[in-house]
């Protein structure tokens, strides 16, 4: 579940010059607070912020207007601080190296469709209306000859890439079921993950 909203965190404390009107200290400071749009509670877009003059004796608090004027007030408030991005920046870097994790795997299986090894298993994506619903396949490339690519294909197809990948271990091969591929066609398959996993 992802939580969301908004909420209010703590900047910091600045000492200013000017009296309360309460009690007459001259024992004034800011007080100010950052909103933040946050998502699981880590903060991704500053809101904008809230600013109080406050009496360290007595504890009354005033808009900064009132305790320093108009013009003064505007130049004494806090600046928007850097942790207020924090999230967006946290995300961003996320999505970096998803975008080299996945040009990665796509090199990987370029050069594994171009050089199959003996023994690897591969999971692929059937676009076959008939597996529609179970689209993920695996098989094993049981051999390299001069006219094709051996590959004996699973019993089994899943909906999911990872159940797929899962049945490396978890499933038996049908050894009845063997092709051989041309290397333009193995290049056509729709190849989502391979692994070197001899069985």
């Amino acid at each position: 579940m992802i939580v969301y909203g908004w909420n209010s965190k703590f900047v910091g404390t600045r000492k200013i010059e000017g009296e309360c009107p309460s009690c007459h200290s001259k024992d004034m400071q800011l007080v100010g607070h950052q909103n933040v749009f946050h998502i699981c509670w880590l903060p991704v877009i500053p809101l904008g912020r809230e600013t109080h003059a406050t009496c360290c004796s007595c504890g009354e608090t005033y808009q900064p207007e009132t305790i320093l004027g108009e013009k003064a007030a505007k130049t004494e408030r806090f600046g928007i601080p850097w942790w207020s991005f924090s999230g967006l920046f946290i995300g961003l870097l996320v999505a970096i190296g998803v975008m080299f994790w996945d040009a990665s795997k796509k090199e990987n299986i370029a050069a594994f469709k171009a050089d199959p090894e003996v023994g690897a298993f591969f999971t692929y994506k059937d676009d076959d209306e008939a597996f529609r619903e179970v689209p993920y396949c695996y098989a094993k490339v049981v051999g390299i000859e001069e006219d094709g690519i051996v590959i004996c294909l699973g019993g089994y197809s899943y909906s999911r890439e990872d159940m797929a990948n899962k049945s490396f271990v978890d499933s038996k091969l049908n050894s009845d079921e063997m092709y051989i591929v041309s290397a333009d066609a193995f290049q056509e398959l729709d190849i989502v993950h391979f692994s070197s996993l001899k069985k």
